[in-house]
């Protein structure tokens, strides 16, 4: 069977509202996992596997949202806390995956918030794009989101773009503009940037449901906001620096997510 591919387009996403429950609760769902999604992929170019996490750790990594008061990333009232964590969950609703990462997010009702994965220039060439296994822990959560995507060309780590916060002539911001402490976090009003400044995320819109899926995201979905910063020759995978998502105002957010990487059909009935 194909693999469940969620994607609503390339757009910027608006205010989402849902209620939200405690941390963590996970409700059966009436449909069972296709756990052999993975069938005729090479799946072995992993960048994140909790099952090498320690039980709470975290990757490399950040978090940052609004300062709306009460709002939480990972349970905690701060800025740049960890991009997720390492929990154990029951493995009879995740393919046997007895350790998944949790990324949660709640109550951030002004431009919401980010988690961020640093991934060192990981090497993904020759592959067709990104895959991940997820689902949402809660069935109340809002789960449509932006996927973030960041390749030499866009983060300052490439060394090809000017980093964030470097003082460019060419960059203009008809309103006040607020940076936020961490890698391309600048967060502006109106912000225009320069052909040659960092941060222009590549971004695909996906949606998760209660069910564990495998999700494939080609390089050809990854989309740049039309700036003059804006790379005309789309992702390059051979240096892949930041993967992350973006939650919308208002939403609760909390996804259990693991095998994180990069894949390749390996063959022709691969999907089907």
């Amino acid at each position: 069977m194909m693999a469940r591919l969620q994607l609503l387009g390339f757009a910027l996403l608006t205010a989402f509202s849902a209620p939200g429950c405690g941390p963590y609760i996970s409700r059966p769902s009436e449909i069972t996992p296709d756990c052999s999604a993975g069938a005729g992929y090479d799946l072995s170019r992993v960048f994140v596997d909790s099952s090498t996490l320690a039980l709470g750790a975290a990757p490399s990594g950040f978090a940052f949202g609004d300062l709306t008061p009460g709002a939480t990333l990972d349970q905690m009232q701060a800025v740049n806390t960890p991009a997720g964590q390492a929990i154990d969950v029951d493995p009879t609703l995740t393919c046997g995956h007895s350790r998944v990462f949790d990324m949660e997010s709640a109550g951030h009702d002004d431009y919401g918030s980010s988690m961020i994965l640093l991934l060192n220039g990981f090497n993904g060439a020759g592959t067709d794009g990104i895959f991940y296994w997820a689902r949402t822990a809660n069935v109340d959560t809002n789960s449509a989101v932006t996927l973030l995507l960041a390749d030499g060309n866009v983060d300052a780590a490439g060394g090809v773009c000017t980093p964030a916060g470097t003082t460019n002539p060419d960059s203009t911001a008809t309103n006040s503009s607020t940076t936020v402490t961490g890698t391309n976090a600048t967060q502006a009003v109106n912000y225009e940037p320069a052909a040659t400044d960092c941060g222009n995320y590549f971004q695909a819109i996906v949606e998760f449901t209660d069910v564990w899926t495998l999700y494939f995201v080609p390089w050809g979905q990854f989309a740049q906001l039309a700036q003059p910063n804006r790379d005309p020759y789309g992702v390059q995978p051979a240096q892949l620096y930041q993967f992350g998502i973006r939650v919308p105002k208002e939403a609760h957010f909390d996804l259990w997510i693991d095998q994180i990487g990069v894949y390749q059909p390996m063959s022709a009935t691969a999907g089907q």
